[in-house]
């Protein structure tokens, strides 16, 4: 197995709809895998359950992989402020391309980033957007990727910016078999078939972010679907 930290979102996506609501985390290919599936995360957007359908609800996400890509057929209204996330994340990445190196050498705090931030900022007249929770998440999520890619190595927010102690951890969690039966409520969730659904691991949200929403990635080989669980560690 081989996994391949902070993809691309065009080669996890096969399209734009997702930008700005999803984080891709990592990929991962094997010999016993038609195409790479991907760890991702929606973490910086709280959820209106009102918009829940079979492919995406509270408690999971199903994409179909098409040739190592995700498509997506759920309703992107079930994540609050999803019209705003595009055009948000574009203006943040933007500011993270010119002055990113230089939050991260001066270790800038979170407070600090979101002030500067907020303060440049057009008004975002939407109420559904919890904007100092998207800021907050973008910056976690930028700093550890851009430190990894200076550094090679993975280290967490808390010890990069806040200077925590570094703790010794595998990125993706695949020894303790998880099931998806008993992972699933089957009064909301809406999956009708949760057979051949093979788990593959789980990545740890407070290590890529500080939140500490994972995701407990499963796989069905059989119909090239990818199913994205939420379980907060």
């Amino acid at each position: 197995m081989h996994i391949q930290m902070y993809p691309l979102f065009d080669d996890v996506f096969a399209d734009q709809k997702l930008y700005g609501i999803f984080y891709p985390l990592c990929t991962v290919t094997a010999v016993d895998l038609a195409a790479p599936i991907h760890f991702v995360s929606a973490n910086g957007m709280w959820i209106d359950e009102r918009f829940q359908t079979p492919d995406n609800t509270a408690e999971y996400t199903l994409f179909d992989n098409t040739s190592g890509r995700y498509q997506f057929a759920g309703d992107a209204r079930l994540y609050k402020g999803y019209e705003l996330a595009a055009g948000l994340q574009t203006i943040l990445a933007a500011d993270f391309v010119e002055n990113g190196a230089d939050y991260l050498h001066n270790r800038t705090k979170l407070p600090a980033y979101a002030q500067t931030i907020m303060s440049g900022l057009p008004e975002l007249n939407n109420s559904d957007l919890d904007l100092e929770y998207y800021i907050g998440t973008f910056y976690e999520y930028a700093i550890t990727q851009l430190n990894y890619q200076l550094t090679g190595k993975f280290q967490t927010f808390n010890f990069l910016i806040d200077q925590w102690a570094q703790h010794e951890s595998d990125i993706v969690y695949t020894t303790a078999q998880e099931n998806l039966e008993t992972m699933i409520n089957d009064g909301s969730a809406g999956l009708s078939d949760v057979h051949g659904y093979q788990f593959m691991g789980r990545t740890i949200g407070s290590e890529f972010f500080t939140d500490g929403n994972d995701t407990v990635l499963f796989y069905n080989s059989g119909i090239g679907k990818a199913l994205a669980l939420n379980s907060y560690s």
